[in-house]
């Protein structure tokens, strides 16, 4: 079965993408996220693809970590290349870099903090 949600987000913040995932997931919409639906064992530069190209779109969990997170960067990316429509959730009020705001570029933004 195919993914409605890939969620995207910096290693610190995986709390809060799990709450994401589980309130996005009560309404009805499938998510995956690495933290919970990875393979054990399996690579990540294997399944994220996967999992990205299978989704309807990303949910990026946006705050200070994002910017620094190479994961993200790929993940954004893969998204963008793939036509997916990515939406911003901001969990806290930083200032995103240059590079992750010209990948996510006018889509929805939610600020959440």
């Amino acid at each position: 079965m195919p993914n409605g949600v890939f969620i995207s987000h910096a290693s610190r913040d995986a709390e809060i993408a799990m709450t994401v995932c589980r309130l996005l997931e009560e309404r009805g919409l499938r998510c995956w996220i690495a933290r919970r639906d990875a393979t054990p064992g399996r690579d990540w530069a294997d399944e994220i693809p996967e999992a990205i190209g299978a989704s309807e779109s990303l949910v990026l969990i946006a705050s200070e970590g994002t910017s620094e997170a190479p994961f993200v960067h790929r993940e954004l990316t893969m998204a963008v290349d793939s036509g997916k429509p990515i939406f911003t959730l901001r969990v806290t009020n930083a200032e995103l870099s240059k590079r992750v705001r010209f990948l996510v570029g006018t889509g929805t933004w939610v600020d959440a903090w």
